[in-house]
């Protein structure tokens, strides 16, 4: 614990992250980028070195980590900034952290988890890490609205990571089906990750970021 502590924000800017449901506090991009900022703080703040890694559908921005306490405003300037949209490719993040990250360090995913490339790689890529000796943590950052499918008229629902994919349907038909998928995925994650000694959160967008640090 005396030691200095080498922090990598791997954080999520793809298509899914721009959904804000009525109940939501925030977007799920704004309130990942709302935890990455306050993380990054109290970690500057401990004399620790902070960096970050934007991505979506391919890498985004990366800074290295720093312990400067003005290295914060590279860090915000690089949040504030990010652009949304794409399909998520959380492996090929981790797997840049994996090559950039030469000693033991915390690394933090921030993202919604929804990652359909491979089924299980993302966890796979998180363990590795974990067996290099590395800390890490996934904060699964969800909408309200795709915990409990609230849903109730005819609607079209949208990929917001495929330009032009709608589809028109009726909720009430879905919402069992729908309930028993969400579970289902998000409870094999959390154990995928678990099992390899990786830590998880999930995190509500509906939750004040305040009381979620």
């Amino acid at each position: 614990d005396e030691t200095n502590l080498r922090t990598y924000l791997c954080l999520d800017t793809s298509g899914s992250m721009a959904y804000r449901g009525d109940r939501a506090t925030e977007s799920k991009a704004r309130y990942a980028a709302q935890l990455a900022a306050i993380m990054a703080w109290l970690l500057l703040r401990q004399g620790d070195a902070v960096g970050l890694l934007t991505f979506g559908e391919a890498l985004g921005t990366y800074i290295p980590p720093r312990a400067r306490p003005d290295h914060y405003w590279n860090l915000a300037r690089t949040l504030v900034a990010r652009p949304i949209g794409g399909q998520t490719d959380a492996v090929r993040a981790l797997e840049r952290v994996a090559e950039v990250a030469a000693r033991r360090s915390l690394v933090v995913l921030l993202s919604d988890g929804f990652d359909f490339g491979e089924p299980g790689r993302l966890a796979a890529v998180a363990r590795q890490l974990r067996r290099r000796h590395h800390r890490v943590v996934v904060f699964q950052i969800l909408d309200p609205d795709e915990v409990d499918f609230p849903f109730k008229d005819l609607t079209v629902f949208e990929d917001m990571e495929v330009a032009g994919d709608k589809a028109l349907a009726d909720p009430r038909g879905m919402r069992e089906a729908y309930l028993d998928e969400i579970g289902a995925f998000c409870d094999g994650f959390r154990r995928d990750l678990r099992d390899g000694d990786v830590g998880y959160q999930r995190v509500v967008t509906s939750t004040p970021v305040d009381r979620t640090i």
